[in-house]
Parts: C-alpha cells; sequence; structure tokens
C-alpha cells in the first residue's frame, strides 16, 4: 500500500531478451566470472589478506614499509569482501530477479556499494604512500629513520582511511530501495552535473591521472637509484652491504607490487574513461567483468609478491600458520641470516687473515638447527 491508499504489485521485471542457445546469452560471460571465477578469486583473497594484515602487525615487522603494507592488506580485504558481497548475488538476481539472493543484494548493496567504493580509494592512495615511502628511503637514505617511522605511516595511513571515506560519502545516497524492496537510483545518481563532476572527472583525477602519475615517476626515479646502489655495492663493507641488500629488497618488492597494481588496474580504469567519453557504452561490453576481476585478483595476489621477495614475511607466515615446518631445518624460512657454508667460509677467513696489521676475533656465534648468526669484529 502507498500512503494514498492505493496497492502497488510488486512484479518481477521483464528479463533481458536472450536467444534460446544460452552460448548466445549476451551475459553468459559476466555470469560465469561473477558467479564462477570471482567467489574462487575474493575468498582465497580474502584468507590472504587476513594473513598479510596478521604478519605486518607484528612486533618484529615493525617499519614504515610494513606499516603501509598492513593498511594496503587491510583495504584489500574489505575490496576483496566487498565485492564477495557484490557481484556473484548481483550476477544471480539479474538472471532470477526475485528470490531470496535478490533480498540479499538489494539490502546488503545499501552499505557494501559505498564501503567497496572508499576501500578502492583508501588502496589507491596507500599504493603513493609506499611509493613515497621507498623514494624517499632511497633518495634520502640519513633521513629516512627521521621521516619513515612507523608513528608517521600509521598517521598517514589514518588520514587515508578518513578522507576516502568522507570523499565517498555521497555514494551512500546514489542507491535507495523503492516500494516493492528493490535497488534502485536515486534523483542523485540520475543529477547530469553530479555524474559527470564528481563520478567522472573526480574519479579520472583523484584515483588515475593524479595518484598514477605520481606513482610512475616517483618508481622510475627510485629504479634508477637503486640500479645506481647495486653498482656501488661493490665498495661496501660485509655490514653495509648487508643493510644495502635489505633496503634493496624491500625498495624492490614495493616496485613489483606497484607495477603489478598499474598492470591489474588499467583495464578497471580504461572502463571508466569509455563509460564517461563514448556514446556506445555496450561495445565490448565483456570488458567490464573482466575488469573487476583483474582488480580482484591483484588484490588477492599481493601476498604472493612478499613470500618471494620477503624471507622474513615467509618465516613469520609459517611461524603463524605451520609452526611445525620450522623444525625442520628448511632455510628458505628462516629470516636473512648466514648459512652453514657461510659460517665455515667466515671461519676460514678469520683462521688463515689474509691483509696484514688485522687480526679478526669471534666474539659471539648463535647455532640451531637450521641457520648459525656469527658476529665478527674487528680488534
Amino acid at each position: 500500500m502507498t500512503e494514498n491508499g492505493t496497492s502497488i504489485l510488486c512484479t518481477p521485471p521483464p528479463r533481458p531478451q536472450t536467444s534460446s542457445d544460452s552460448w548466445d546469452d549476451p551475459f553468459l560471460l559476466d555470469h560465469l566470472i561473477y558467479s564462477g571465477a570471482m567467489p574462487v578469486v575474493c575468498s582465497s583473497g580474502v584468507i590472504a589478506a587476513a594473513v598479510c594484515v596478521l604478519v605486518f602487525t607484528r612486533p618484529q615487522m615493525r617499519s614504515s614499509l610494513n606499516i603501509y603494507l598492513a593498511g594496503l592488506s587491510f583495504f584489500d580485504l574489505l575490496l576483496l569482501a566487498m565485492s564477495l558481497l557484490i557481484y556473484p548475488p548481483m550476477s544471480i538476481c539479474l538472471r532470477k530477479q526475485q528470490g531470496l539472493v535478490c533480498q540479499f543484494f538489494w539490502k546488503t548493496a545499501l552499505v557494501t556499494y559505498p564501503v567497496s567504493l572508499a576501500a578502492q580509494t583508501a588502496s589507491v592512495w596507500t599504493c603513493v604512500a609506499i611509493t613515497v615511502d621507498r623514494f624517499l628511503a632511497v633518495q634520502y637514505p640519513l633521513k629516512r629513520r627521521l621521516w619513515c617511522t612507523p608513528t608517521k605511516a600509521l598517521l598517514v595511513l589514518s588520514i587515508i582511511a578518513i578522507v576516502s571515506f568522507f570523499y565517498k560519502m555521497p555514494s551512500v545516497f546514489e542507491v535507495d530501495l523503492d516500494e516493492c524492496g528493490r535497488l534502485v537510483p536515486t534523483d542523485l545518481r540520475q543529477n547530469a552535473l553530479y555524474i559527470v563532476i564528481y563520478n567522472t572527472y573526480g574519479y579520472l583525477l583523484l584515483l588515475i591521472v593524479i595518484p598514477w602519475t605520481i606513482m610512475i615517476i616517483l618508481n622510475v626515479i627510485v629504479v634508477r637509484a637503486v640500479h645506481q646502489a647495486y653498482k656501488l655495492r661493490q665498495n661496501m663493507t660485509m655490514s653495509q652491504r648487508r643493510v644495502d641488500d635489505r633496503e634493496g629488497r624491500c625498495t624492490v618488492m614495493a616496485l613489483v607490487m606497484l607495477s603489478t597494481f598499474i598492470v591489474f588496474n588499467l583495464l578497471a580504469g580504461l572502463n571508466n574513461v569509455i563509460e564517461a567519453f563514448t556514446v556506445y557504452h555496450q561495445y565490448y561490453r565483456f570488458r567490464i567483468p573482466i575488469g573487476n576481476l583483474l582488480v580482484c585478483v591483484n588484490s588477492a595476489s599481493n601476498i604472493l609478491i612478499y613470500s618471494i621477495f620477503g624471507r622474513k614475511f615467509r618465516h613469520m607466515c609459517i611461524s603463524l600458520l605451520f609452526p611445525c615446518l620450522l623444525h625442520r631445518g628448511y632455510h628458505w624460512l628462516q629470516p636473512t641470516a648466514a648459512l652453514h657454508s657461510e659460517v665455515n667460509d667466515i671461519c676460514r677467513k678469520v683462521s688463515y687473515p689474509h691483509s696484514r696489521g688485522s687480526s679478526l676475533r669471534l666474539v659471539h656465534a648463535k647455532h640451531s638447527n637450521a641457520s648459525s648468526t656469527i658476529e665478527i669484529r674487528e680488534k
């Protein structure tokens, strides 16, 4: 019943006209991606992102870069969870037009839609923060401990989260439920000026042009600096080389992660440009579900990059998930330390020094089943 007493017949809207052959269905690829691939990617990604948050927030992993990576993993967790609640039910609802799945999608979309947009915005600018952190660490190594601190990183993450939430606050008022409980766009969503200024140009400038330009320019500078640093490694002492290697691995990991972010989000960015400036939106419409899937794949696959480039990250993951493996002597699980072969070489150098006027004294040695840590000082 409405306010004037007239009744409303809530019948499902007509389904899109499709061919009798399911393979000619123009929405078949959407259904396969959203109902088949998306749940698998998002479910595994939620678990992986949760593991990353747990690892990067451990006291042993405390650093500015790891704080940013923990924040990025948290935003990825939100994005993947919201995508899992949006796309599979939406795909099923578009085919059935009614039922419990549609009721679930219509009601939850009021929350999941704006949260997913805020998480996406926060993820983009967290990647920018990671780029700036690596730029400062490489270009100004003497001031890195002053500028790149965990406390300042946590403050930057908080600012990014708050600004992203308030920036995407208008999206809460873009959708609503009609008298039959179906999800419908509001007058704000249908306002042409709002769509052009806020959705189109706001997205292009604040989520593509400005952040991607910053990341590309700073990453080019960082890559050149890292390349020059590797040439200077030969003139460093062992302790300096060890610190340089650790910073180099962190920088390379960040570069790979940011590069994959740009590659996997490129199609989604192009889709927004096409939707904004092209009249024939339905041409090659399969690019939309593929672009959304690639965004989720990027968020779900970051743990692989962390595992490949971070030996300490691998060690913390195994210690949290499979602690029994740490007692079997797998060197690849251990944090960076001298292996048995390296210890033997150092011991031979201690016994038979090659340079005059210098003698080396062994002051401390720890031995474990997996690795040995040895400290050498000049006397």
